[in-house]
């Protein structure tokens, strides 16, 4: 991998955005939410942080339907303004509980009693679903540049998921910090793998 995270970002950007495009594109995301849905971390979990879904990103319309649908905790982040970096993944009953921010992320309303997501419970009935530009077999992920998922990701507590196409998994490693949390699992259209480091 001879490039550098920037390079590789515009990349893996314009792929995503292709793969994504078109009714084979929400095939390809209907798919990989199908696969996350029938794994073994999915049926396993009670509490699930996910993530409001942008248009160029794999769906979660799908794991959010059935998340509310089954009863369990649905978290969903929020960041921080002026604190780059900061975020907090946030209790979220329902769509109606979204408002749109200033970055037009689809963000859980902040409110007074909003519960967050801490430690707590066993490690597998906790699931944070990931986004990413694209995974390594590893669980290095190349996001948006921000860090926001690393402090979420201890695997004392949670298990991980990143959500990808399987053209956007590297067989190569992709570059990474000694700060950067690779995720435990990648699930693609094709299915679900576990990472090893």
């Amino acid at each position: 991998m001879g490039k550098n995270k920037a390079e590789l970002r515009r990349h893996f950007a314009a792929l995503r955005r292709e793969m994504l495009s078109g009714p084979q594109g929400l095939c390809r995301s209907t798919a990989a939410q199908h696969a996350l849905l029938d794994s073994p971390v999915w049926k396993r979990s009670r509490r699930v942080a996910l993530y409001a879904s942008l248009p160029w990103e794999v769906g979660t319309d799908i794991l959010l339907a059935e998340a509310w649908r089954s009863g369990r905790e649905v978290f969903l982040p929020r960041c921080r303004p002026g604190e780059p970096g900061g975020m907090d993944m946030i209790a979220c009953g329902s769509r109606e509980d979204l408002a749109v921010s200033p970055l037009g992320i689809a963000e859980p309303r902040l409110l007074p009693g909003s519960r967050m997501l801490a430690a707590g419970g066993s490690r597998e009935e906790t699931l944070i679903v990931v986004p990413a530009l694209a995974f390594d077999l590893m669980g290095h992920r190349l996001g948006y540049g921000g860090g926001y998922y690393d402090r979420f990701l201890d695997p004392s507590w949670c298990v991980s998921a990143g959500l990808a196409l399987q053209s956007l998994i590297v067989r190569e490693g992709l570059p990474h910090d000694p700060w950067d949390v690779p995720v435990s699992h990648v699930c693609t259209e094709e299915g679900m793998f576990c990472c090893t480091d």
